[in-house]
């Protein structure tokens, strides 16, 4: 049942290496459907900030371990990145 709501884990904000750009990236790609397509360009948008704000957003939260995007190939050929979101008790 979708209730309209997501969780947010409180560390998330009491997490010092996390500006509000990678709380907020965070919270938005948390709140996506499974099978969501994730592009920085898309979450700019959906977010109304520009690319760059979402690619700190990202780099903060690869950086803290809260994100990993992996390339993706299909014979040789670049697909894009499969994105993946850990949750705070996950990370080590």
């Amino acid at each position: 049942m979708n209730t309209g709501f997501i969780k947010v884990p409180h560390s998330i904000f009491a997490d010092a290496r996390l500006t509000y750009k990678g709380q907020l990236v965070y919270i938005h790609l948390i709140s996506k459907i499974k099978g969501w397509k994730w592009y920085v360009q898309n979450i700019a948008n959906e977010l109304r900030v520009s690319k760059g704000f979402v690619q700190q957003g990202c780099t903060e939260l690869e950086k803290a371990g809260y994100l990993k995007r992996q390339k993706v190939f299909d014979t040789g050929k670049f697909l894009g990145y499969k994105w993946i979101i850990k949750h705070p008790e996950f990370i080590e």
